[in-house]
């Protein structure tokens, strides 16, 4: 890209009578100015001598440089001496460029985030010493965008839009150039892409830090974190992920002793690491018998696993703690597990996924971790440290058809749930993809519709009400089905994300469909991702800026 050096601007430092001179002028005496009458003669100073301090010179060489994993990204190096302070503004197309400025030998990096395609932008740096400050301009021109994203309309998009970032992964199924790589995808307001992060294997959950990284787990066998430019920072190795070598994963990984890492990934508060992982329950091969018609089985139940960055266990909720797989069979303890995603693809042999966790997170008010079990239909809550109600590890109450909070009069119960979050005013909000819904499979009078729900839990009382539900119909004028992934996730300004992840138009052949409508269900926006090419999306998360972080979904 050309770029254009604009030699530094010196800012002068007023010589101390000339100051003493300026305040003079501009002080009042007690009287009011708007009410005083004055004449030339009258504000005329004698005339006096005054001497500028020579200009200081605090920068050397200012160059910039392409972003080295993305087109979207730059970096301007500045030499500076030592204890001088540096900042950074950026100004340009669109309202999500900003800079990140970081100290290195000799100077500062400044790194250029959020940037549209192929759009000029003129960064200016302000450097401060004891001895004065300085200012040097540069520009910079942003390059194209990769030509295998995935194809992506934009149907609607309103100025009622969520203000900031939206970033979701982007998966290919099929129909697409071999080698051709996840993305994780960031949207602004206006739908403009400006940021992106190529990988090599499937994408799953996302979350931008507080300390300026993006977080995410992938081919639900490892966990990846870049910092915003798309330098590695670390990788993470589960114990599938080393047994099967799945991934050029870094030499240096650490070792986490977990089976896998799949759906989720998070950072709490304590720093430590949140995440799902596997493992193979025993099951009485005469209970396998009277549920299945055969045995054995290997059954594979879900396990909540927090860690530490260094890799070790600080704890971990099993799901046959809370079930059985002879009691609660669920939906699939008897379908075999396909071996295209977790946990079919993790085994090396034929397993039955019994519980199908696809969320987790610790809600800190509650003093819960909160659990979805996708074939169980539940979202459960267990104590999550010891408090004064009772022991950490206590099952505290199931959300669902088979659960201990009842819905009441008029309130759905959801199927196959994705992504539960509790949004500001404490109701739970989710996506219900509606799998086993009684329309869905065997076809009913009425179509199968995925949807966001939203319920007042009154936990007292054991009660679920419905406050808030959003469908959308389809190109067919069918309602949106999406049977497998999906997110809904609460926006600052109210509005509400939802993510139609998987949307079946033939075998093998998905696509997406993101959608923000408001709290009284305007669509803001209506984006559908692929077409003639398979792509998915698992989740969403937005942030106001991606150097402020904080941006997981739950």
């Amino acid at each position: 890209m050309l770029r254009a050096l604009t030699r530094p601007t010196h800012r002068p430092a007023l010589a101390a009578a000339a100051i003493a001179l300026l305040l003079a002028a501009c002080s009042d005496d007690g009287g009011n100015a708007d009410s005083t009458t004055t004449t030339e003669a009258a504000t005329t100073l004698a005339p006096t001598t005054t001497t500028e301090a020579a200009p200081v010179a605090l920068f050397g060489s200012v160059d910039a440089t392409d972003g080295p994993f993305s087109t979207l990204t730059g970096i301007v190096t500045a030499e500076v001496p030592d204890g001088a302070t540096v900042t950074a503004t950026i100004d340009g197309p669109g309202t999500t460029a900003e800079t990140l400025v970081s100290t290195i030998d000799g100077g500062v990096e400044v790194q250029l985030l959020g940037l549209r395609a192929e759009s000029d932008y003129t960064v200016t740096l302000l450097a401060t010493s004891a001895d004065g400050e300085d200012t040097a301009d540069i520009t910079f021109t942003s390059g194209a965008l990769p030509a295998d994203l995935p194809p992506m309309d934009l149907r609607v998009n309103t100025d009622q839009v969520a203000d900031g970032i939206t970033l979701f992964d982007a998966d290919p199924w099929g129909g697409v150039a071999e080698g051709t790589p996840s993305y994780i995808l960031g949207l602004d307001r206006d739908g403009e892409v400006v940021w992106y992060h190529a990988n090599p294997t499937r994408v799953e959950d996302i979350e931008v830090t507080g300390h300026h990284t993006v977080l995410f787990n992938t081919d639900d066998v490892a966990i990846r974190e870049v910092d915003l430019l798309g330098r590695p920072v670390v990788d993470m190795a589960t114990q599938a992920a080393v047994r099967n070598d799945r991934l050029d994963l870094a030499a240096d990984a650490v070792q986490v002793p977990i089976e896998s890492s799949h759906h989720e990934i998070t950072e709490l508060p304590n720093g430590n690491l949140l995440t799902l992982s596997t493992a193979l329950v025993p099951i009485d091969p005469a209970d396998a018998q009277r549920l299945c018609g055969r045995s054995p089985l290997n059954v594979v139940e879900d396990v909540v696993v927090e860690f530490d960055r260094e890799g070790t266990i600080v704890q971990e909720w099993k799901m046959s703690d809370y079930y059985s797989p002879a009691d609660r069979p669920g939906s699939d303890l008897c379908v075999d597990a396909l071996p295209i995603g977790p946990p079919g693809s993790l085994y090396d042999v034929q397993v039955v996924d019994w519980t199908h966790a696809n969320a987790a997170f610790v809600d800190e008010a509650s003093n819960s971790l909160i659990v979805s079990l996708r074939h169980l239909d539940a979202v459960i809550a267990i104590r999550y440290a010891d408090d004064a109600d009772g022991p950490a590890g206590e099952l505290l109450w199931e959300l669902g058809p088979e659960g201990t909070i009842e819905f009441t009069d008029g309130s759905e119960p959801f199927s196959h749930q994705h992504a539960p979050e509790f949004t500001a005013d404490g109701s739970l909000l989710l996506f219900d993809n509606g799998n086993t819904r009684p329309t869905t499979f065997p076809q009913g009078d009425l179509p199968g519709y995925s949807r966001a729900v939203a319920y007042r839990l009154d936990l007292e009382a054991g009660t679920a009400t419905q406050v808030f539900e959003h469908r959308d119909l389809g190109d067919d004028g069918n309602p949106t089905l999406a049977l497998f992934l999906g997110d809904a996730n609460e926006l600052p300004n109210g509005n509400v994300a939802i993510d139609y992840g998987g949307i079946t138009l033939g075998q093998g052949h998905f696509v997406a469909r993101l959608v923000e409508v408001t709290a009284d269900g305007t669509v803001a926006r209506d984006l559908h991702l692929g077409g003639e090419e398979s792509w998915t999306v698992y989740r969403t998360c937005h942030v106001a800026t991606l150097t402020g972080g904080e941006g997981g979904s739950d």
